[in-house]
């Protein structure tokens, strides 16, 4: 290989296809550019990103032929290409053909793209959805799907009843199967406690056998509006707790417990005569997930622009901000379900107690109420915090308090029988 090559991809027989997408990059971004490619094949785009060549084969020749028979060329900037003579003759040669589609890194501000490529519009790496839409424009569509594990829900299906003033908005959900829990080699999962690791594995297929509704946001609290919590507490039925002075209407409410948690569902369910409760650790992953097998509903990476976590690093890069408390929970991205805040924000209490790995777990949506291995008191919270790191608010993380916890970054949001 060339000692300044770029690490771009070939096919899996050596030679280049005729491929939807070439990507070029850096050999130090290499887990980045995996990453997007992984992305792009899950829904279905054809892409050359590999270095399987066959012995012999000429690098330059190789790679020159990749570009010229890809329709769309991704060129991926960050502060290890934007020195890459390698990286800017492939974009060059994409250019001069109408090919190029230039993505950056977060840290990398567009001004320090190297000329002439500077004067073009840079799409964010992390923003999957851009990206596809960027190909979309260019008629470059999906030739199929290679999801493992197809999920079938469908928003607005099966109908919802009338929903009255002082319900949480929800979100029905059909059924269907998806991976619970993280791959070992999920990218910084649990590294160094080992005990942790343990958390989310076995990793295994789930059924969603029944129709279930999930709340679109967290249950709100705020000291001016009436949101749902607030009227819970005007009809006496849970305590008011602090908002730590944080202004907003549409804040999610903390230091509410388990057992506060159960006592507005109890409330609820009470007051409109239909089965609210707290979603099971299955059901919660499910909705989370919304059809992804990546670490985030966004794909591989994470930065602040999609969630409100604590931004010490962006998965793999330093952040430029944190926000050091919870946000309205209209500020939080939403998932393919169009449900909001699953990742970060505020941690959130499920049904199930807790256990220390998925060992003999269930492998359908109930909560798993027996076996368990540690404090009975013990419950389980999902999603991540304001106040947990990247790699602590990925779909599958899981962590677990005592139900009596009242804290500033753990809420809840409901589940109704369908």
């Amino acid at each position: 290989m060339h000692p300044h090559s770029p690490f771009c991809g070939a096919s899996a027989q050596g030679g280049p296809t005729m491929t939807q997408v070439f990507i070029s990059y850096k050999r130090e971004d290499q887990s980045l550019t995996l990453a997007l490619a992984h992305d792009l094949e899950a829904v279905g785009f054809t892409v050359w990103w590999d270095t399987r060549m066959l012995t012999g084969d000429s690098i330059d020749q190789v790679i020159m032929d990749a570009i010229d028979t890809a329709q769309a060329a991704i060129v991926i900037w960050t502060p290890n290409s934007v020195g890459s003579n390698w990286v800017k003759s492939e974009a060059r040669r994409a250019n001069r053909q109408g090919k190029l589609l230039p993505v950056r890194v977060p840290e990398l501000d567009e001004s320090d793209i190297p000329p002439p490529f500077d004067n073009y519009h840079t799409a964010l790496i992390s923003n999957r959805e851009n990206i596809k839409a960027a190909l979309a424009e260019r008629d470059i569509l999906p030739r199929q799907s290679n999801t493992a594990f197809p999920v079938s829900p469908v928003r607005k299906e099966p109908p919802l009843p009338t929903r009255l003033p002082y319900e949480p908005i929800m979100v029905p959900l059909k059924p269907g199967v998806f991976l619970m829990g993280s791959p070992e080699d999920e990218l910084r999962r649990y590294r160094v406690n080992a005990d942790r690791k343990k958390w989310e594995t076995p990793q295994r297929p789930i059924k969603i056998t029944r129709p279930f509704a999930i709340g679109r946001d967290p249950i709100t609290f705020s000291p001016i509006t009436f949101s749902e919590w607030n009227i819970a507490v005007a009809h006496r039925a849970c305590y008011k707790p602090s908002n730590c002075g944080w202004e907003g209407g549409g804040r999610p409410v903390i230091n509410v417990s388990w057992d506060d948690a159960q006592a507005y569902v109890n409330w609820l369910r009470g007051k409109t005569s239909r089965p609210y409760r707290l979603p099971t650790e299955a059901e919660w992953e499910y909705a989370c997930r919304a059809g992804k097998t990546e670490p985030f509903y966004f794909g591989h990476f994470i930065d602040l622009e999609y969630a409100n976590f604590r931004g010490k690093w962006l998965y793999d890069h330093p952040p430029p901000k944190r926000k050091d408390k919870t946000v309205e929970v209209q500020e939080c991205r939403e998932n393919a379900f169009g449900l909001r805040g699953m990742h970060g924000n505020v941690w959130e209490w499920v049904e199930d107690p807790w256990h220390d790995s998925y060992d003999r777990a269930p492998t359908t949506q109930d909560a798993w109420t027996k076996d368990s291995t540690d404090d009975p008191d013990l419950r389980v919270i999902r999603g991540g915090s304001w106040k947990t790191v990247a790699k602590h608010v990925r779909s599958a993380t899981r962590g677990k308090c005592p139900k009596s916890t009242r804290a500033d970054n753990i809420g809840f949001r409901v589940a109704l029988d369908l």
